[in-house]
């Protein structure tokens, strides 16, 4: 009624990518437009289970704390003074969120776990903080780093321009054996934080990392020389 430009679009995709095979557009209140979109990515969110000594470990496509996560954000923090929509496509092997308005306050891709957060709807991030659907400052990015390492999958991807923000969720292939060893370190009271999940992940693609090697990567590199 007072934000003409709120919707959010939510589609889901098979293997033609181009032709969704559902689609729902809402401009409902956001607390029912963010459930609609929960129960439209749970309805494709297969388990993986294996066994880890004598202990199943179930892995979900997408983790629960990421997927929460990124819809959240966008509906939060998009720009409601621009148009466009929120858009939630589920792919077979992806799970994408884009959301109107680039980054801003010097906050970008590369920056994200390692600079302070900055809020375009104060008072909206406020409200949805205190009913427990956001959380405070960057935490809820790295909840959602932390969620997808912890799987032995990929890191979230962004792509930004300055008019739009997409995330992309990875629901492929994860490492078990690194999944599994998580799990035993967690069973054993010692909880990583992001920056160490984020060394571990790197040294799984190869035996060593070298400050110059990490360089590259300016998320593991804030971990390798922040005490």
């Amino acid at each position: 009624e007072h934000l003409p430009w709120h919707e959010v679009k939510l589609q889901r995709y098979g293997r033609d990518e181009l032709t969704p095979v559902f689609t729902e557009d809402s401009r409902g209140p956001l607390l029912a437009v963010f459930q609609r979109a929960i129960e439209v990515i749970e309805l494709v969110n297969t388990v993986e289970s294996f066994l880890q000594g004598m202990v199943r470990v179930d892995v979900p496509k997408f983790p629960g704390a990421a997927y929460r996560e990124a819809v959240a954000n966008a509906l939060i923090h998009r720009d409601y003074e621009q148009s466009g929509n929120v858009a939630v496509r589920v792919y077979e092997d992806r799970l994408e969120v884009g959301s109107p308005g680039g980054f801003f306050g010097g906050v970008d891709e590369n920056n994200l776990l390692s600079t302070e957060s900055r809020r375009r709807n104060e008072l909206l991030a406020s409200v949805m903080q205190r009913i427990g659907l956001a959380e405070r400052s960057a935490l809820g990015v790295r909840r959602m780093y932390e969620a997808l390492l912890a799987e032995g999958k990929g890191p979230p991807e962004y792509r930004s321009t300055a008019a739009s923000v997409t995330l992309t969720l990875r629901n492929g292939a994860f490492d078990r054996a690194f999944a599994g060893l998580i799990r035993r370190l967690r069973d054993d009271g010692l909880e990583l934080t992001v920056f160490e999940l984020l060394i571990l992940s790197r040294l799984r693609r190869g035996p060593r990392l070298t400050l110059a090697a990490a360089a590259t990567d300016s998320l593991v590199i804030t971990a390798v020389v922040d005490p």
